[in-house]
């Protein structure tokens, strides 16, 4: 089942639905309650890997991505658009930020080309190694990409962006503080976040 184009799914316990974007139940005895969100990270297993050694996987056999040929097509989903805009293309991969207020999206594509963003309390950081992209609370730290590395300018220290952790220097062992964020198409990530600050360099 799909509610603006993004996977609905339901609880056996009451029956009510969920919106895998918003985690939030559409339907049923639950209807208005938000899921309390996790941190998570989309990369490559490689990526994962090196940020964390000790990971195993639940693996049943090959694991093939069926939706190959949709990512290749321009076709956008079953449901027509809710919000058409033209600031990017519908397709565009964005990293979405949910937990604030109003919502943010950045474009990944931008994001692996400067490797660092910083927008206001947020920093972006690049994962080259996986395509992808993590923002996290920046706190006092003010980051700099150098001989790439993520390094707080104050410590010298270096920062996995994976892990949000510490990883060298002064300062090795801290984390920062993570953010409600997912990758998403742009034409799904605005239709159930539509006042969506969109990153513009």
């Amino acid at each position: 089942m799909l509610s603006r184009n993004g996977l609905v799914m339901f609880d056996r316990e009451t029956d009510s639905l969920w919106t895998q974007v918003g985690g939030e139940a559409i339907r049923g005895k639950l209807k208005g309650t938000k899921l309390r969100w996790v941190s998570a990270v989309h990369t490559s297993w490689k990526s994962w890997k090196e940020s964390h050694p000790g990971s195993v996987v639940l693996s049943g056999g090959p694991l093939v991505d069926s939706y190959q040929g949709y990512y290749a097509s321009a076709r956008t989903g079953v449901i027509p658009r809710t919000f058409k805009d033209s600031s990017l293309p519908p397709k565009t991969k964005v990293l979405g930020v949910f937990s604030t207020s109003p919502a943010r999206a950045y474009p990944l594509e931008q994001v692996l080309q400067q490797k660092l963003l910083r927008d206001k309390e947020l920093v972006v950081m690049a994962d080259l190694k996986g395509r992808s992209a993590v923002a996290w609370m920046a706190g006092d730290h003010t980051f700099v990409y150098r001989s790439g590395e993520f390094v707080d300018k104050k410590t010298g220290s270096v920062w996995d962006p994976l892990s949000g952790k510490a990883v060298r220097g002064k300062l090795k062992g801290r984390k920062l503080e993570p953010v409600g964020q997912s990758i998403a198409f742009w034409f799904g990530w605005r239709d159930y976040f539509p006042d969506t600050k969109l990153w513009v360099p």
